[in-house]
């Protein structure tokens, strides 16, 4: 069975995503709110592995998962501007920083709204196989002020690769591999969003506030 950790607000599985394939939400992401200036997001992510039938969406790649690759794990969160999420998450099996680089990468390069901004996260390096999953929450202090009667927000995840030529602490480029994987000198093996599509990242999803 998988392990499970509660860490500073994120409930993490033990976490693993094979690499040749892809990584994709097993579920639509939620949100809830907690009161008056916080809202938490919960993300179920998995490896595909179609014939295994418990991960059967193949992603922006469009391709299975491999066994005993070596990832890192890309997740974005684009969200109002302004809003604040925690920095750090550590577990047994993943560790997750906030990369600011791969954030200037997503609000460069992805859909971004006026009035919104991409915040990036990065695992450590992990092994991983198919069928694997991991479920993550943040919590997310509203911006300032904030007034709104609907919390907007997209999260999305990737992978990257790393190897002898691009270490995992390398930067992540997107470019062709924005939203399908992409193998090239410049950033190594990649798919920046591999979920969910292009279309649906252009749009948000809401969460009523009371």
């Amino acid at each position: 069975m998988t392990p499970r950790w509660f860490i500073a607000g994120i409930f993490a599985l033990a976490l693993a995503l094979g690499m040749s394939g892809c990584v994709v939400f097993k579920v639509e992401p939620k949100a809830k709110q907690l009161d008056s200036e916080t809202v938490r997001l919960k993300l179920k992510i998995c490896a595909s592995s179609p014939n295994a039938g418990t991960c059967p969406n193949l992603g922006n790649s469009d391709e299975d998962a491999d066994e005993d690759e070596t990832n890192v794990v890309l997740i974005g969160l684009r969200l109002p501007e302004g809003s604040t999420v925690p920095r750090n998450v550590a577990g047994d099996e993943l560790e997750l920083s906030r990369s600011r680089q791969l954030a200037k990468v997503l609000n460069d390069e992805a859909p971004t709204p006026v009035g919104f901004e991409w915040a990036a996260y990065r695992s450590s390096a992990v092994i991983t196989n198919p069928e694997d999953s991991a479920g993550i929450a943040f919590t997310v202090k509203l911006p300032e002020g904030f007034t709104g009667r609907r919390f907007k927000y997209r999260p999305t995840v990737g992978f990257f690769q790393p190897d002898d030529e691009h270490p995992e602490d390398s930067p992540i480029v997107c470019g062709p591999a924005l939203f399908d994987r992409d193998v090239d000198d410049e950033g190594g093996e990649r798919a920046c969003i591999d979920s969910p599509t292009p279309d649906e990242t252009a749009d948000h999803l809401t969460l009523r506030l009371g």
